[in-house]
């Protein structure tokens, strides 16, 4: 993947910022008690196995959720740029391009 200089620095903030609010909520007392209510919600424990294959994508969705807590809040930011975007190849330097 290439990308330029000003779009990974633009990136690489966002997801600091975005680690940061993770982290400030879930690793507190109250993001804590709250996250313990979503893994019995999104069936953590159990499985996203419902009765139905609504419900089965239903609890897939909310486990979803969890993992995206996970990520953000045990991951670096390097590793969530990966996550999200892929291997960087090549950064390109200079202007970006308007493609619209």
């Amino acid at each position: 993947m290439k990308i330029t200089r000003t779009m990974y620095d633009r990136t690489m903030s966002f997801l600091r910022d975005r680690k940061v609010g993770y982290q400030l909520f879930f690793k507190q007392p109250a993001g804590q008690f709250i996250l313990q209510d979503l893994l019995k919600f999104s069936h953590w424990i159990d499985g996203p196995v419902g009765r139905t294959n609504e419900e089965t994508w239903r609890l897939i969705g909310r486990q979803d959720v969890i993992r995206r807590i996970q990520q953000h809040t045990n991951l670096t930011v390097d590793q969530l740029f990966t996550l999200y975007n892929g291997q960087i190849t090549d950064l390109i330097e200079g202007k970006e391009e308007n493609n619209g």
